[in-house]
This record gives C-alpha cells, structure tokens and sequence, in this order.
C-alpha cells in the first residue's frame, strides 16, 4: 500500500475517533486534546512506517547492457538502463497526484483570499501578541501567523458594547488553547486527503469543537442568554465564506452552539491521557498493516532456484516502488497468469513484466536508448521477429495481448534452447548469443553461479525473487 493510502486510512481512523467521542459526549475540551494528539501523530506515524520498511530496497538494474541477435557477432545495443528506470518512475506517476495538486491549488487561492481579507482590515489595538484589527463587513474571527496572532472584529460588532466584549473574549480564548495555530494543521490534512470525505468531515468536526469548546469556557464568565444573542447576531452579519485558517464558525452551527448555552447538559467525563494513548495505537496499527511485508519465503519450483541471492534479493523488493506499484496492476497478472496456465508453462514467468515494467504498458519515450516498449520491454528487433508490426502508425509491442503472445512464444523457444528456465530468462534478457558466451567461459551452466561471477547480469535472479513476491502475494501459485 503507497504511502498517500496508508495517510488516508489513518484519516477515516481520526475521523472514526471524533465521531466516537461526540457520540459519548466527551467534554470538548477534551475531545480537542485527543484529537490533536492524533494530528500530531499522523506524520510521525508515516515516518516510523517509512523507516521501517525497506521502501527502495531494489531498482530494476542500473548496470550497461549488451543485447544480441541471433546470429549476429556484435552487439545490436549496448546502453545503460538507468535512464529506462528513471523515465520509468515518471511515465508511472501516482494517480492521486492530479487530485493532490488541484487540492493544492485550492490551499493557495485559499490563501491569497485570506491575504486579502486582511488587507481589506485596519489595525486597531496591538496587546502583547494579540493584534485587533477592524474590518468593515462580516464576522468576528481568529487567526494565527507566525509574526503575530490576530483578531479580527466587523463594524458592527464594535458599535455594539455586549458584542464587543464578547466577540473579544471569544477570540482571546481561542488563541489561549492555540485553536488558530491548529487550524492550520487540520486544513493541511485536508489538503492531503483531497479524495477523502472523511478528511472533510474531520475538518468540520474539529472546527465545531473548537467553537462548541470555547463557548463552553466563555459561558463560565458571563451571562449565556447574552452571549447567544451575540452569536445569533454575528451569524446574521456573516457576508461568504471565510479562508479555512480563518477560524470561524459556519451559520449551521450557531443553532447548536445557542441550545448548548440555554439548555446545558452533562458531559461524560473521560480521560483523556489513556484516550490519546488508544488513539495513537490505532493510528499505528493502521499504519503497520499498510506497509508491505519486509520479507518474503521464497519456495523453490522449475524457476525459482533454492538460492541464498535469490531470497536476499526477494526480501529486498517488498519495500520497492517500482514493485509496490506494479502489485496494484492485478488485472494484468491475473491475464498474463491465464495464458501462462493455458499453455502449461510455469506461472512463476508472471515475475518478467513485474521486473521489465512493473507491469506498466510503457512507451518508447521510457527507455529511447533502447527503444524498449510495452509491459515485456520488447527491442524492435526481437518485437518483429516474433511477428508484431512496428511502424509509423502502430507499435504493437504496447498492444498487451499480442505483446503477451509473442513475449511467451519467445521464453518457450529460449527455455528449448537451453533446457532451464533461469538461462532463458537470462536469455530474454541479454539475448542466447550472451548466455552462451557466459557459459562456455566460466564452464558451468548454473545461472546463480554466472551471476555471482558476474558473467551474467542478475535480471534472472530479480525474476526468481520477484515471483516469490507474486506468489506471497497470492496472485500466482
């Protein structure tokens, strides 16, 4: 699981506990302290998940390659397939990124509207921190910036002694418990959970028990049908919508916020020290279980060999991107699986894609040094060899099943050639000319043995790990 969805599960958690406590009536002063200790956790969550995976542990080979022909002494290429991997990573970009960066976009229109809301106030009186300054329409609210904390109070409100007064504790006691500050926060999270309703609503939540919370401490200090008026008249003035940083309370809530002031009722006491400790180990635990498997038990069968570079090379891909990624593409192992199974060759060569794309239908633009294309990677040479048509108008190497036919024709050929299925993925991948100049220089045919020599690149090896990782995965037995 990417990174983005593990944040939005530990979202729908956070939002699950906010819900939980308004259902049990927790004091809100307390739900605001348990539900910013999970805020703070979220990032430091993601970060520990982060570092205890094993994320980038392998990359599709970066070393110079030489493919040949059959049939011909020089190599057709010899190139590095490091640009492959990073033109790769680029043509496969996350799809949340499109929503990520329109919700982006909104944070920073939000916030050029904000700038010129102040711009649009006067500054009226400046006590220690605390700026009041004055606007000429709208509604009181708080705001908080790193050079000062600010108050924000509309003509009317000052021309009315009571509202005065009490718009200005109001404010006051929000930047007390740091509402404004946290704000922020909680409008980042929003951002980041663009997709999510939960993220939204969580959003909201807060925001009413941070007004319902200070109501509750200004009711304490004052006459409570006085200052309901003072709320109902406030709403009544409110001209749009404020910045989300801008803490103020949205008209739906005043009816709430009113009955709370006339019609008190008990709040369930809660501790909230163990509450918070309970909420930061679900936020783990939902982290944990997003993360991939930092080790895989690779089972020997006619591909995989019982090898030691074979599971140190496994036990280093779960934590991949490239790999992560390329699990998510089930719909295309599940096909390239069937015509495996039909036929009767070994499932475990549903490792190749996974290992050449990551299973992505990659274009030339990917890798130009090489020319390679589609989900196997074909060169033009070997693609219209086996019968696809590569021209101006079409390229069927990114055609999936027709890739996949003459992608499966060929490691059936190369495994007659050689009789060994990790030779023929050796061959698939430096051609059979190189598999037998390896061969007959060192004297043996075991592939682990030429890869370790260095006779040989270690894509097979990355293949036979790489099913161990299908199979753990359950998508081929």
């Amino acid at each position: 699981m990417t990174p983005f969805l593990v944040l939005q599960g530990l979202v729908v958690v956070l939002a699950v506990a906010a819900w939980a406590l308004d259902r049990l009536r927790a004091p809100f002063a307390h739900q605001q302290r348990i539900l910013r200790a999970g805020l703070l956790a979220v990032p430091l969550v993601l970060l520990a998940a982060s570092l205890w995976q094993p994320t980038g542990g392998w990359t599709p080979p970066t070393e110079r390659v030489s493919v040949w022909a059959s049939g011909v002494a020089t190599p057709i290429i010899t190139a590095p397939l490091a640009p492959f991997v990073a033109e790769a990573a680029r043509q496969a970009l996350p799809w949340w990124l499109i929503p990520a960066a329109a919700s982006l976009l909104w944070a920073l229109v939000d916030m050029v509207r904000l700038g010129l809301a102040l711009r649009q106030t006067a500054p009226l009186r400046t006590h220690s921190t605390v700026q009041v300054r004055r606007s000429t329409s709208g509604t009181p609210y708080a705001l908080w910036l790193p050079w000062r904390r600010v108050i924000v109070l509309d003509s009317q409100t000052l021309s009315n002694e009571d509202d005065r007064v009490h718009a200005l504790r109001h404010e006051l006691q929000h930047h007390r418990t740091s509402d404004p500050l946290w704000a922020w926060g909680w409008t980042a999270l929003s951002v980041a959970s663009a997709l999510n309703p939960a993220g939204w609503w969580l959003a909201r939540q807060v925001q009413r028990v941070d007004e319902l919370a200070c109501d509750a401490a200004i009711a304490r200090t004052c006459s409570p049908v006085r200052y309901a008026d003072t709320l109902v008249r406030a709403a009544r003035r409110r001209t749009g919508p404020l910045p989300s940083a801008a803490l103020a309370a949205h008209r739906t809530l005043v009816q709430r916020r009113v009955h709370m002031l006339l019609n008190p009722t008990p709040r369930r006491r809660i501790t909230a020290l163990p509450a918070m400790g309970l909420l930061v180990g679900l936020l783990a635990a939902t982290a944990w279980a997003g993360t991939p498997t930092p080790s895989v038990d690779v089972e020997a069968s006619s591909v995989i060999v019982d090898a030691d570079l074979v599971r140190e090379t496994a036990a280093a891909m779960p934590g991949s991107n490239w790999i992560i990624q390329g699990l998510t593409e089930t719909s295309r192992v599940e096909a390239v699986r069937g015509e495996l199974i039909a036929r009767g060759m070994p499932q475990d060569l549903a490792a190749v894609p996974l290992v050449e794309s990551g299973y992505r239908n990659l274009t030339p633009e990917a890798n130009p040094v090489m020319n390679t294309a589609g989900l196997w990677q074909f060169i033009p040479q070997t693609a219209t060899t086996y019968g696809l048509t590569i021209d101006g108008n079409v390229d069927e190497r990114r055609d999936i099943d027709k890739s996949t036919d003459a992608a499966l024709r060929l490691l059936a050929d190369l495994h007659g050639e050689f009789n060994d299925w990790g030779l023929a993925l050796a061959a698939y991948n430096m051609g059979s000319r190189a598999v037998r100049g390896a061969i007959a220089e060192h004297g043996t045919s075991d592939v682990i043995a030429l890869v370790q020599a260095e006779a040989l690149p270690s894509y097979a090896v990355d293949v036979m790990a790489a099913a161990g990782i299908l199979r753990a995965e359950g998508l081929i037995d």
